[in-house]
């Protein structure tokens, strides 16, 4: 048994040292000497020797434009292209290609993926309904679709509101914009006689936006030093966070 072992832990083990080996002739070599001396004939051949080299006319140059590389041309080679490949040094698969609503987010850890529109409840992580978002309507709320009007719609039904939203919506001021003149962790509000609007500087040359139609008043937290809205808003993440480190963490894909 001994002896299988060192053989088996012999085999494991890299070459380093070489017994024997043929000269050019096929004369097998066990002197240390001539088998230094073949080997420095071999490399000396090897480096040196001059390979014959066709001789190539150098091409016309193209006249008049160019064409830009066409739609066609990429879908024609997409077509080509088989699914499950090892992906590139910009980590895009082929199968992004045939996929319109397929997402590339570089600064996430999973690049790419479908879009899945999640109910969840914030307190237990418990997942109620989902569905694949196409870039059709939706009746989720992210500040992808949120807007002053949808909060006053949904007040109306006797639904409350708390949530980020986008800068670039037509209700939002000015003032509310990121600025050089505002200082990091500094807020401005704003209200109406149902909701309230805030807006944060969470570092430099950035603001983030929130509307509520639950806090009516400026409460900032006493722990975080941020408003209040904006430590209440992100309680109510814990759901849909932890649904996705449970996917990412017990996906089969």
């Amino acid at each position: 048994m001994l002896r299988i072992v060192k053989a088996r832990d012999r085999a494991s083990k890299d070459i380093t040292s070489i017994r024997q080996m043929k000269d050019t002739s096929g004369v097998v070599l066990q002197e240390d000497d001539k088998i230094q001396s073949r080997w420095k004939e071999y490399f000396h051949k090897l480096l040196n020797e001059e390979n014959p080299r066709g001789h190539h006319e150098d091409g016309e140059a193209s006249e008049g434009v160019v064409q830009d590389i066409s739609k066609a041309e990429v879908e024609g080679v997409l077509r080509k292209m088989k699914n499950g490949k090892a992906v590139g040094v910009d980590q895009i698969p082929a199968e992004v290609g045939f996929a319109p609503t397929l997402p590339y987010i570089p600064s996430k850890p999973a690049k790419y993926g479908l879009t899945i529109m999640c109910l969840t409840d914030a307190s237990n992580n418990y997942l109620y309904h989902a569905y694949l978002y196409a870039e059709k309507e939706t009746d989720g709320i992210d500040n992808w679709f949120a807007s002053i009007e949808l909060v006053e719609n949904l007040r109306k039904k006797g639904l409350t509101y708390v949530g980020t939203v986008r800068r670039n919506k037509r209700e939002i001021p000015n003032e509310f914009e990121p600025s050089k003149r505002r200082a990091i962790g500094s807020s401005l509000y704003g209200f109406t006689a149902n909701m309230s609007l805030v807006s944060h500087i969470p570092k430099k040359n950035r603001a983030v936006c929130l509307v509520s139609s639950m806090h009516h008043r400026e409460s900032t937290d006493n722990l975080t030093g941020k408003p209040e809205i904006i430590t209440f808003h992100a309680s109510t993440k814990d759901g849909l966070d932890s649904l996705d480190k449970m996917c990412s963490s017990y996906s089969s894909c």
